[in-house]
């Protein structure tokens, strides 16, 4: 697949997250050296004691570069900026976290896809940037969810990383 056939389109899923039980879908739409793509990702699992709730969904725009990219569309060299909004209610043993509204995310990232198959890419992409959140830390006691105050979460460094199988469609 070559950059001659116009727009090029892809479906993605990230590995990592499949991992951690949270399902996810990645469309990706190119012209040229460019592209964007939109990712929504979705777990619900467990109630009452056990919770793992996360969801949301990211934007990405990349610009592909190197010697790859200039003969096999969406492989190469990447970098690229995106944006994410997404909620959540983790709790890992007695103390969980739930944010009540919406968490963002937003940042830089790099990567490198390249052809494992005609029709198939392995993506690897790491995010480098910042995670805005207002969230309520909480303990499950008799049968109930007991608040132990409203927190702010202002981090700035890795926050995605990507090993995802590419499904290059069309032509």
């Amino acid at each position: 697949m070559n950059h001659e056939s116009g727009y090029h389109f892809a479906l993605r899923s990230n590995g990592l997250l499949d991992l951690a039980l949270i399902p996810n879908v990645t469309f990706e739409f190119g012209r040229g050296r460019y592209s964007g793509s939109a990712t929504w990702a979705a777990a619900w699992w467990g109630g009452g004691n056990k919770c793992w709730r996360i969801y949301g969904g990211e934007a990405e725009w990349r610009c592909y570069f190197g010697k790859v990219s200039r003969s096999r569309v969406l492989s190469g060299h990447h970098a690229g900026v995106f944006v994410g909004l997404f909620t959540y209610d983790i709790k890992l043993g007695e103390v969980g976290r739930q944010c009540p509204d919406v968490a963002a995310s937003w940042g830089l990232s790099y990567g490198y896809s390249f052809p494992i198959a005609s029709r198939l890419n392995l993506d690897l992409n790491i995010g480098i940037g910042f995670i805005h959140s207002h969230y309520k830390r909480y303990r499950y006691m008799c049968g109930q969810h007991i608040c132990d105050g409203d927190r702010k979460l202002h981090y700035f460094g890795p926050v995605k990383a990507e090993i995802s199988i590419v499904w290059l469609l069309g032509k």
